[in-house]
């Protein structure tokens, strides 16, 4: 018995229906578990993260003053005699100095 044409149609559309769900439910699962193994490795690796992520915040803090002090920003904008010229690393040095004295008060 012969197939009628809209019936083969039918079963090719529904095949590449299942198909793509079939995919998305892959995606799915691939990406939950992605962000289980994510959520393990942050746990596992905090001792690690957690340092690094402070490091970054006091580099973001410090910036513009060290900027401020190697010269590269002036305190006032159009004074161009309002500059500091400080090697970086003294620059750093200094601003971790000023740091503590402001905690230690």
């Amino acid at each position: 018995p012969e197939v009628p044409e809209m019936e083969k149609e039918d079963s090719i559309l529904r095949e590449e229906r299942i198909g793509r769900v079939s995919e998305w439910i892959k995606i799915a699962c691939l990406l939950i578990i992605a962000i289980v193994a994510l959520g393990v490795g942050l746990i596992y690796l905090e001792f690690l993260l957690v340092p690094l992520v402070l490091a970054r915040f006091c580099v973001y803090l410090f910036q513009p003053f060290i900027n401020f002090m190697v010269g590269k920003k002036a305190l006032l904008p159009r004074v161009p005699w309002c500059r500091i010229h400080l090697p970086r690393p003294l620059a750093v040095l200094v601003s971790f100095i000023i740091t503590f004295i402001f905690i230690a008060l």
